[in-house]
């Protein structure tokens, strides 16, 4: 995950040139970025350390783990694809 999301802020750096005020665009989509990424890491954590007990914890399976014992929900789902 962490890959993926130094992935994702680097890209910012090539969408600069479609903002009216980069400066002023720039900080703004990188704050509301962070805040989004972080609040789903939080939310995801915060469903892993409720769901699966620590003395079950598989450290190299991370998400594969709490997907095997979640139900998909249509919710998920959407965000997932739109995202």
């Amino acid at each position: 995950m962490a890959f993926w999301a130094f992935a994702g802020f680097e890209n910012l750096t090539f969408i600069i040139k479609d903002f009216e005020n980069p400066k002023r665009d720039f900080f703004i989509s990188m704050l509301v970025a962070l805040i989004v990424c972080g609040l789903l890491y939080l939310g995801v954590t915060a469903n892993y350390a409720a769901i699966i007990p620590s003395s079950e914890v598989q450290t190299v399976m991370g998400i594969y783990q709490l997907s095997q014992v979640v139900e998909p929900r249509i919710s998920g789902i959407v965000i997932i694809v739109t995202g």
